[in-house]
């Protein structure tokens, strides 16, 4: 009986040393956060940014609850297999927000950046891997998705994370500051002096199969689930080969974005032109009374200008 109970502490103690695979995707974990580690995306906020950083979730719960706001990053690690030579995995970088508190704010903002890493072989050490690909998601699914990549050989980062720009509010996310204007126009990047330092990087795991508590992945809301795929399929690593700088994959919306962001620059002559209205219109109120500051608000309210 007691030699029986020794090889089951042995083998016990076999498995512990040897790490463990808990979401089945054949990669150990262990293994995982040494390359969530080393490849970590340097995040540089931007000033006045709203919700102050990304948040950390309670674990455990089905529905995402933010804890606190402490730059915590999420991440994700999948096998990848796309007949390209060599050993290849996909990690996806997630900052997670309590809140949008850009245009059409709205609660729990799901961001993230993801990169395409390649070693001789699949057990191979972590300082063995190079970057490939980086990508980028900025207002995915919407009329001003500018989501984009590029050669990590371009970002000069193959050997570690990319410099990565978070637009202000909106929390778009862009590989260089340059392509912050991009799409619709609402993006904001002005960089503080230093790129975020994340207190912990927590790995989520694979969908249906969430490690540390992360079960609110699946939650429906926020799209979190949904963006647990390959960023990297055949188009647009494609399109991202045939590039020497950052390359949109979403060119087909750039007409649809260009009539966005002419928009949006009427909107901000309009809400100009409000606000010297309202101005104007004080000034009168103090010779005309209260019935003219009344018109004028509800005249205001019809067109939408003024105070947003």
């Amino acid at each position: 009986m007691y030699a029986g109970w020794m090889i089951i502490l042995f083998a016990l103690a076999g498995t512990l040393l040897a790490g463990g695979d808990a979401d089945g995707d054949g990669l150990d974990d262990a293994w995982e956060q040494q390359m969530l580690e080393r490849f970590a995306p340097r995040l540089m906020l931007s000033v006045g940014e709203c919700d102050v950083m990304p948040a950390r979730f309670a674990p455990d719960e089905a529905e995402p609850r933010p804890l606190e706001r402490d730059g915590t990053l999420y991440g994700q690690v999948l096998p990848w297999t796309g007949g390209e030579e060599g050993a290849l995995v996909e990690i996806h970088y997630y900052h997670l927000w309590a809140n949008d508190c850009g245009r059409l704010a709205h609660p729990l903002d799901v961001e993230r950046v993801s990169v395409l890493l390649r070693g001789p072989t699949k057990e191979a050490p972590v300082e063995e891997w190079r970057a490939v690909y980086w990508f980028a998601a900025a207002h995915e699914n919407t009329v001003c998705d500018v989501s984009h990549g590029a050669k990590a050989e371009w970002l000069k980062a193959e050997m570690g994370g990319a410099t990565v720009y978070v637009s202000r509010g909106k929390h778009a996310s862009f590989l260089t500051r340059q392509r912050c204007g991009n799409g619709c126009g609402g993006d904001i990047c002005q960089p503080v002096d230093n790129a975020l330092t994340p207190p912990r990087i927590i790995n989520v795991g694979a969908p249906g199969a969430p490690l540390n508590g992360a079960v609110w992945t699946a939650s429906k809301k926020w799209p979190m689930r949904e963006k647990m795929g390959t960023d990297f399929g055949p188009a647009v690593i494609s399109r991202l080969d045939s590039k020497k700088k950052a390359a949109s994959v979403n060119d087909g919306l750039i007409p649809l974005q260009s009539l966005v962001m002419g928009g949006e620059h009427t909107l901000r002559g309009l809400g100009t032109a409000g606000n010297h209205t309202d101005s104007s219109l004080q000034k009168a109120e103090k010779a005309t009374g209260n019935a003219l500051q009344k018109s004028a608000k509800a005249v205001g309210r019809f067109l939408g200008i003024g105070k947003k």
